[in-house]
């Protein structure tokens, strides 16, 4: 049984809106057409994983040397060396030298970077608006314009152009990472997992990013037992681990070590929405505790709103819920052979709030 819990890469579907009527439309290139792209673009990624080796063997300066070598360094290039420059470096000092940067060249690359460490949601979407502007065929912008828009809005155009622009794009890892994000919040839980399929698409890329997506698929299958032996065997552990581990526990029914592990994870991460999204709802489906969902789902709603981390269909489920968890229905009588049982999504979905992996995102 596929759960709504939010975990680090996955998220259940919001019964929120209409079923994304244009995505069923909508389709993603074909496994043929990917591995023609990947082959087309093969250099460029040994490329990435020669400066990814010489900053993990060598550092900074090494890698430096090899990019002022390359004579085009290239989009990946440049947001491979941003992503690491951010874990060299404080975050402030990384924008104020992507500000002077653009500010200096103006040009759509420039543009883009910025955006990537703008302070701002409001910001970075009008340097990506620059950007595209100087430079349509700026694909890893247009996916983030994608995804900044999507927490804004409430219906399925944002995948619709996703899907679009894969379809030009078929090599886009970019798009097909974002595509694992979104789907399942449009009832295409089948798209994500064919996004996660696509992964790896770097060799240096960080391995968790895979752990976490074969989990996904597996949640998404209905395979929580299986989530969990991969957790153990893995050793995985961290936020991430334990909203995976928490997710899992409740889809076998074991509630009361569900709220365990997110408690766990609330004392060391107290300022963490997702923790709060997954006790709101475990609280509420699960363990039937409404006043401590409505805590739960209020808290969330505000820590979000200082992150503008969420999607506005996650935020608009959220305040649904609270609305009917403050005003409730009576329920139906019971009909013979009924039973209770965990409220359960339409599947899992990833999410990249944990902070950028090495590579391109």
């Amino acid at each position: 049984m596929a759960s709504r819990l939010l975990v680090a890469f996955t998220v259940g579907a919001l019964a929120v809106g209409g079923c994304g009527l244009l995505s069923r439309d909508a389709t993603a290139p074909s496994a043929a057409e990917v591995a023609q792209a990947r082959a087309d673009e093969a250099a460029q990624w040994e490329s990435l994983e020669r400066a990814y080796v010489l900053w993990s063997e060598q550092g900074w300066t090494a890698l430096e040397d090899y990019f002022r070598a390359l004579p085009q360094p290239g989009v990946r290039m440049e947001v491979l060396r941003q992503d690491l420059m951010l874990i060299e470096r404080p975050a402030d000092e990384v924008r104020l030298t992507y500000r002077l940067r653009h500010q200096a060249g103006g040009d759509a690359l420039s543009a883009y970077l910025y955006s990537r460490v703008a302070p701002t949601t409001a910001l970075a979407l009008t340097l990506i608006e620059q950007a595209l502007r100087r430079d349509p065929g700026l694909h890893q912008a247009e996916v983030d314009r994608i995804r900044l828009e999507g927490q804004q809005v409430g219906d399925d155009e944002p995948l619709v152009r996703l899907l679009n622009l894969l379809q030009d794009d078929p090599g886009l890892a970019e798009g097909w990472r974002l595509l694992a994000d979104i789907a399942p919040d449009y009832g295409r839980t089948d798209l994500a997992l064919r996004a996660v399929q696509r992964e790896p698409w770097s060799s240096f890329q960080d391995e968790s990013r895979v752990l976490f997506a074969n989990l996904s698929a597996l949640l998404a299958d209905g395979q929580a037992e299986g989530a969990l032996l991969h957790l153990d065997r893995a050793g995985a552990q961290g936020l991430e681990a334990g909203l995976f581990r928490s997710t899992a526990l409740a889809d076998l029914g074991r509630a009361v070590e569900a709220w365990a592990e997110l408690e766990r994870l609330a004392e060391a991460h107290p300022q963490d929405a997702r923790v709060c999204f997954n006790r709101g709802i475990l609280a509420r489906d699960h363990l039937h505790w409404p006043e401590v969902a409505i805590d739960e789902l209020e808290r969330f709603l505000l820590l979000d709103a200082a992150s503008e981390a969420s999607s506005y269909r996650r935020r608009l489920q959220a305040e649904s819920w609270l609305r009917q968890l403050r005003n409730p229905q009576p329920s139906p009588p019971p009909t013979p052979g009924s039973g209770s049982r965990p409220n359960a999504g339409s599947g899992p979905r990833p999410n990249a709030g944990s902070g950028p992996p090495p590579g391109p995102r």
